[in-house]
């Protein structure tokens, strides 16, 4: 027995160092997903506003990865409850807007590195040009998740746990949704004047059922994520439940304009921000639409 165990010490060997030979040729770092060359930041960008005229999302992203790219996923679909992904109530007039592109490795011209530039096709539509959308179709408005994976030829894939994919939320506002609208001179004065209201002029609007007005403490470290919750109001009863606050509150002022000079000098709200701090407004109305504007310091 001593002896067949002898003879075939050398073969575990060999059968040992061409696996070395095999483990090191295979990379165990995901791919890499960064802007475009010249450009500060990935397009959609962090907690990007589509204002209600506008219908396209234009991407901007490169992927890398020296093993080669297997796969790349773009997609986007629901945020209006923060993470627990729950339903709401609302009307028949609309549609959750979802988004899903695949990019296979053999698209691409080089397979070590992909650039939006070289696609055309890579803008996110909000009419009928996106392929779930017909004509007389509406987007419920308000918070969408966003997000870029990629894996590599070795099954490597970037995650969120490790900040390695690209995610993020786009507030998509329409027209047909609570409107606001605040003075950018006021703001460089230190003060806040503008107005929230309903959009009568439009016919699938409706009234003003739910407001958050929160200020929120960003964190450098990780920009992509929601920041750390200082202070927030309530006022009216929300169509959605989300996890980060309670979904009802003292009544609303108005359910078809809010003067928001008022509503903060009534509140006794501070507007002086700190650097690393902003104010958020969150708006639903009565068929689950939501707006949402930040004022950033």
């Amino acid at each position: 027995m001593k002896r067949r165990l002898y003879l075939s010490l050398p073969i575990l060997l060999i059968f040992n160092f061409a696996c070395l030979e095999e483990a090191e040729d295979i990379q165990f770092d995901e791919p890499q997903i960064n802007p475009l060359e010249g450009l500060q930041s990935i397009s959609p960008q962090y907690f990007k506003i589509v204002r209600p005229d506008e219908n396209e999302i234009p991407l901007a992203f490169s992927v890398q990865d020296d093993s080669g790219i297997e796969e790349i996923k773009i997609e986007s679909h629901s945020g209006f409850d923060g993470h627990t992904h729950g339903r709401l109530a609302f009307a028949n007039n609309f549609l959750l807007f979802n988004y899903f592109h695949v990019i296979e490795a053999s698209e691409l011209e080089d397979p070590t590195f992909f650039s939006t530039i070289e696609d055309d096709n890579l803008t996110i539509y909000l009419d009928e040009r996106h392929d779930g959308l017909g004509e007389d179709d509406n987007i419920l408005a308000g918070p969408y998740h966003f997000s870029i994976t990629a894996t590599d030829v070795d099954g490597n894939e970037t995650s969120y746990r490790e900040n390695t994919t690209y995610h993020t939320v786009i507030y998509i506002q329409r027209p047909y949704a609570p409107q606001i609208e605040i003075n950018s001179d006021d703001l460089s004065r230190g003060e806040i004047r503008g107005r929230i209201f309903r959009n009568t002029a439009h016919e699938l609007s409706s009234d003003i059922g739910f407001l958050w007005l929160f200020i929120e403490k960003k964190d450098p470290e990780k920009p992509n994520q929601e920041g750390e919750i200082m202070e927030e109001w309530i006022w009216g009863e929300a169509n959605w439940p989300h996890q980060f606050r309670e979904n009802s509150g003292k009544a609303l002022p108005s359910s078809q304009e809010i003067d928001i000079k008022s509503l903060i000098e009534s509140e006794n709200i501070s507007f002086d921000l700190a650097e690393d701090e902003r104010m958020v407004f969150w708006i639903e109305d009565a068929n689950g639409n939501i707006t949402v504007e930040y004022i950033d310091n």
